[in-house]
């Protein structure tokens, strides 16, 4: 079997692991020398990959020697630091300066017939086993064509066609935020001219531009923080902007300043659900005026997560949306819900009545709770009720949730 250590063999062994046959269904490859190639199916789920080599396509266990390895890596930093326009340097002294764990990030293509598509591979590449190292490949898939493609409703539509104001996507570590905001961008890419300005750490994404022209700006490279680039960005005329990770306060603040002067502003948050999300936006601000200027101007929250199938083998995406668009009498729930907090009446309930009108599709806003989207999962036999437990807070939810498993069992 030929050794995989040059970019291009590389190249086409990312392609036909992550993209080709099984290969869909995986998320992350692990490669520790002098072992066999492990992916990812879901969580607590690893199989050794098996690797299609020869002219009679014989499938094999993949092990990288450590040499192999070296060379591998050699290559890969080659590229890298050309790109960056620094000297050639060894790949082991940039990991020491990086203090033993680094986060490249290279661009490769599959062919299609409609020509190449580019996709990400995001690595993460450390010093272990004492002196050793091992590397993590995460696949990042092409942009995706559709919201539906991803199990989203056609209803989150209206999120793009705002013409400005914050949505919020939000869920856990590895729940598909980075992959629903890119194709909530690509829906406004389909439909208008826009300058859509996509500030991340790395950039994951690359949109191939429709009617949009896109801009790139990566934290740690082009700019320092995301609440810089945020701020920057506002005297290039964007018309949307779209942020990596809000996780501070600042990045916050400039992200409702944005939204409130005109732009159509997409931001990740780490949340359980949407409440969750609006917990912690509203914790970040610090004075009143901050706090209903950010209820005023947020027209979405898209809370998401990704639940293991029930045939154990891949996820299905569970998610629930609430919808500001659409205003009564010139203001929305949230809006009047942070007004009341911050009045000098206010009892320190109007958070919580807020999520139990919700979790009740009562307060006429545009509401599709978790509850909604796991029992259509448990209706399709996607997943399972131990499963979907996981995102349910309150009682009634459960109670619709064992009246759906009850229902399918009687099928």
């Amino acid at each position: 079997m030929k050794s995989i250590i040059d970019n291009e063999t590389f190249g086409r062994f990312v392609i036909q692991t992550f993209h080709e046959g099984e290969g869909k269904l995986y998320t992350d490859a692990y490669i520790q020398p002098g072992q066999p190639v492990r992916v990812r199916l879901g969580s607590h789920r690893w199989v050794n990959l098996e690797y299609t080599v020869g002219e009679h396509n014989e499938k094999r266990h993949l092990v990288f020697s450590a040499e192999d390895f070296d060379a591998l890596m050699a290559n890969l930093f080659m590229k890298l630091t050309h790109r960056g326009g620094e000297p050639a340097r060894k790949w082991q002294d940039l990991v020491a300066q990086a203090n033993g764990c680094l986060h490249p990030m290279i661009t490769l293509t599959v062919p299609s017939a409609g020509g190449d598509i580019p996709f990400r591979v995001r690595f993460t590449l450390q010093r272990q086993d004492m002196g050793g190292y091992g590397l993590m490949l995460r696949c990042l898939r092409p942009v995706p064509e559709s919201l539906e493609e991803l199990g989203l409703p056609s209803t989150m539509h209206a999120l793009c066609q705002a013409g400005h104001g914050l949505v919020l996507v939000t869920g856990r570590t590895g729940a598909g935020k980075s992959t629903t905001t890119a194709a909530l961008i690509h829906q406004i890419n389909r439909s208008t001219s826009s300058n859509i300005v996509v500030i991340e750490e790395p950039i994951e994404f690359i949109h191939r531009p429709d009617k949009a022209r896109f801009t790139y700006r990566e934290v740690g490279v082009d700019v320092d923080t995301y609440a810089n680039g945020v701020e920057q960005v506002l005297r290039y005329v964007p018309d949307v902007i779209s942020i990596g990770e809000i996780r501070d306060a600042e990045t916050m603040r400039a992200a409702v300043r944005a939204a409130e002067s005109g732009h159509l502003v997409f931001g990740t948050l780490h949340a359980a659900n949407t409440t969750g999300a609006i917990r912690k936006a509203l914790g970040y601000l610090d004075s009143p005026g901050e706090k209903l200027s950010f209820a005023t101007n947020v027209v979405g929250v898209i809370a998401q997560a990704l639940l293991p199938a029930k045939t154990g083998t891949g996820k299905a995406l569970a998610f629930e949306v609430m919808d500001f668009t659409t205003k009564r009498s010139g203001t929305t729930a949230l809006a009047e819900t942070v007004e009341k907090m911050l009045s000098a009446k206010s009892d320190g309930t109007e958070l919580r009545q807020f999520e139990a009108d919700f979790l009740s599709s009562s307060s006429g806003m545009g509401n599709s709770p978790f509850i909604q989207s796991v029992v259509s999962l448990i209706r399709k036999g996607q997943v399972d009720s131990k499963a979907a437990l996981s995102l349910l807070t309150d009682a009634a939810s459960m109670q619709r949730l064992n009246e759906a498993v009850t229902a399918s069992s009687k099928k």
